[in-house]
């Protein structure tokens, strides 16, 4: 019994009259709506939607709001006022710029780690950025090569005992 194939009928037909080029090259196959980048931007626009609202609101607290109120707010010199928008802001744009949520996040933490530590006065020189660059490159690897049906709380998890 063969398997059933689940492509269209159309793109099958086209596929199968265009068998003798190259199918990636095909533009028959490249300029198709479902494999289009175009379309991948548009499923993904309320990304940018909230990316442009939350960089709103950050705008909002910068023009109407004094540093100096919101600084100390809950941690001295932290800003979190201001830096939770702003994190949501670029976890949105970059999600939605890059097509990945988990790159998205990761770059997002990057630069909010980055302009904590500048808000702390924190002295930066370039070696200070290798093991924060190293870390957030093997997170980043890491949530690549993961496979999609595995979870990480699976590792944890105890097997069940059996009864005897």
């Amino acid at each position: 019994m063969t398997a059933k194939s689940r492509l269209k009928s159309e793109i099958k037909r086209e596929l199968l009259i265009n068998n003798d080029t190259n199918i990636l090259s095909s533009s028959t196959f490249t300029n198709h709506p479902i494999f289009s980048k175009s379309h991948l931007y548009i499923k993904h626009l309320p990304l940018l939607v909230l990316g442009l609202i939350c960089y709103f609101f950050v705008f909002f607290i910068i023009i109407n709001i004094y540093p100096k109120q919101i600084a100390n707010f809950p941690i001295t010199n932290s800003y979190l006022i201001l830096q939770l928008p702003l994190f949501f802001a670029n976890t949105f744009l970059i999600s939605y710029l890059l097509l990945n949520i988990n790159r998205g996040i990761n770059f997002s933490l990057f630069v909010s780690i980055v302009v904590y530590l500048k808000l702390q006065r924190f002295i930066f020189e370039y070696w200070w950025f290798v093991p924060i660059v190293i870390s957030f490159v093997i997170v980043d690897y890491y949530i690549k090569i993961r496979p999609k049906n595995e979870k990480i709380s699976d590792k944890f998890v105890k097997p069940k005992r059996k009864r005897n």
